[in-house]
């Protein structure tokens, strides 16, 4: 999981956050960020973050695509939100045993 928003997401704040989605999962902070916003090329997916404010405080207005990477770099596969976990985890266990439909 990669912060949208460097400035609140401290790694202290990412150390509590991140475990509610799995205890496996990593989270990125500023200095991997910046590097990961120029990848991959517009071109090769869908990304996009803003900021909205409002009197007190500020929402960050993203998408919520989940991508899976080759080992590679390349896009393996996309899932939009809402994607069944059950077809997520048969598109993985299809890449990584090299029987992944194009």
């Amino acid at each position: 999981m990669i912060t949208i928003d460097p400035e609140r997401d401290t790694a202290e704040v990412l150390a509590e956050y991140v475990p509610l989605f799995h205890e496996r999962l990593v989270g990125t902070h500023r200095h991997r960020t910046r590097k990961c916003a120029r990848w991959p090329p517009a071109t090769a997916c869908s990304t996009g973050a803003s900021r909205i404010a409002n009197y007190t405080y500020y929402l960050m207005d993203h998408t919520s695509f989940v991508y899976l990477l080759a080992p590679s770099g390349e896009i393996a596969a996309m899932f939009r939100y809402g994607t069944p976990p059950e077809d997520m985890a048969t598109a993985i266990r299809q890449h990584m045993r090299g029987n992944a439909r194009g």
